[in-house]
């Protein structure tokens, strides 16, 4: 009973910031964040055979999706804390972890923007469409689009 995984102690601190003042609510969210080391749920294909459960339930997608979520209410309460540092260091550590997702580019982008650094803004984009181009994964999502669009960049290259 006394022990608990990432995953159980990733929802125990998102549950927690809920009910905390902006500034300790912070601190929890980035106790979650902390926790993402990498992509959620990955591991070598020869281990597929034991792991499929995680496909089958999309279970990798699901966290991401959770953690964009997180990082997007972090980074509000960072900012609106006047806390930018501590977003832009939280939020590159998990664009490493997620390097495609459009949920933590956005969130990043957002600081960027907020901070005045609109080509650190301009240049996320760049890399995080360049990415997905390589990837073949398409267009990156309409909230980055969206934020590029207010920086004045246009839209996809």
């Amino acid at each position: 009973p006394q022990v608990r995984t990432d995953l159980e102690l990733f929802d125990w601190h998102v549950r927690r910031a809920a009910d905390l003042p902006p500034v300790e609510a912070v601190e929890h969210y980035q106790a979650a964040l902390d926790l993402v080391t990498g992509k959620p749920f990955s591991y070598p294909n020869a281990a597929r055979a034991s792991y499929g459960w995680v496909d089958f339930e999309h279970q990798a997608t699901t966290w991401e999706g959770r953690i964009a979520g997180v990082a997007k209410a972090f980074t509000e309460l960072c900012l609106d804390n006047d806390q930018p540092d501590v977003a832009i260091a939280t939020l590159r550590r998990l664009l490493q972890a997620a390097p495609l997702n459009g949920g933590v580019v956005a969130a990043l982008m957002r600081v960027h923007i907020a901070t005045g650094d609109r080509s650190a803004a301009d240049h996320l984009y760049q890399e995080h469409a360049a990415a997905l181009d390589q990837a073949d994964l398409g267009d990156p999502d309409d909230d980055v689009v969206q934020l590029r669009l207010d920086l004045g960049g246009g839209g996809p290259p």
